[in-house]
């Protein structure tokens, strides 16, 4: 804690020095990270980046949490964002005797969790991830509850907990992290904690807590509506990125992205496509030109 006061500090004289109200800073290790930033949008998002690109770096027999929480206030007097910190740990998962490929029908959470994620974790927390990774694993799809947590999880009456459970199944150390703020970002909705916690079977989990003030029940089902596709999202330019780039912007629903993508994929497949024999044929008279007539 004491490292991570220096590194806010040291940001904190490095904005006063440059006039500027944008605070960050980052420090990798290998086995943990941190990072602090204001939360600006875009700012936000370079920060989502490095953190994908961090945890990438992790074996596939490895886990990962990333925990998340921003300030009241603005990170400066007179500033206009409110300070964001991410802090990352590889962990080790509880069973070490069975090989990750092992689990990935495996649901029982003392099993697939990290030994680290039992012993923070009260028998109450766990059974919510619990039955959230049994909804996962018999679906085999996204799962996201909206749900009322218990008076001693929340710093105010009427908070809110969002849980998303997704699929890692390649184990490729992908955690979401920038689909799931995009979520964040096209619904103006930001939690004021979250955590990210991987399991041993592929399923990733966030468990989002919202302070009643900045969230509606509307936003919220419309955040969790979202969210359910984050798998799917692509950043592929000039492909389905641009469908999704809609769905971030509002413009059209999430399962009127997912019928335009299948769509297309159908047709590019059924579309009569050039043979070997009509390339060939093309090129020869693309050199003889004469030959055309």
């Amino acid at each position: 804690i004491a490292r991570h006061i220096h590194c806010l500090l040291a940001a904190t004289k490095v904005a006063q020095t440059t006039n500027s109200d944008y605070i960050h800073f980052e420090m990798e290790d290998d086995d943990s990270a941190f990072y602090l930033t204001t939360m600006e949008p875009e700012k936000v998002a370079i920060m989502d980046g490095k953190i994908a690109q961090y945890v990438s770096k992790f074996g596939t027999a490895d886990g990962f949490s990333i925990t998340f929480m921003k300030s009241e206030k603005p990170a400066m007097p007179e500033g206009k964002y409110q300070l964001g910190i991410f802090v990352v740990e590889k962990r080790a998962y509880a069973d070490d005797g069975h090989k990750t490929e092992d689990m990935m029908d495996e649901s029982d959470l003392k099993v697939v969790a990290s030994a680290k994620f039992l012993e923070e974790r009260s028998a109450e927390v766990q059974q919510y991830y619990q039955s959230l990774i049994n909804e996962a694993m018999s679906g085999r799809n996204a799962v996201v509850k909206v749900l009322d947590p218990p008076a001693h999880m929340v710093e105010k009456v009427g908070a809110k907990m969002v849980q998303l459970a997704a699929y890692d199944v390649e184990r490729s150390g992908k955690a979401y992290i920038s689909e799931v703020n995009e979520c964040f970002r096209s619904n103006d909705i930001t939690p004021k904690r979250f955590y990210v916690d991987t399991f041993a079977n592929g399923i990733i989990v966030y468990t989002c807590f919202f302070d009643p003030s900045s969230c509606t029940e509307d936003k919220l089902g419309q955040l969790a509506q979202t969210l359910r596709y984050v798998c799917h999202f692509k950043h592929n330019p000039k492909k389905s990125a641009l469908v999704w780039d809609l769905v971030l912007k509002n413009l059209i629903t999430p399962e009127h992205a997912i019928f335009l993508i299948t769509a297309a994929k159908f047709i590019f497949s059924f579309f009569p496509k050039e043979t070997e024999e009509y390339l060939a044929l093309a090129e020869y008279f693309k050199n003889d030109p004469s030959k055309k007539s």
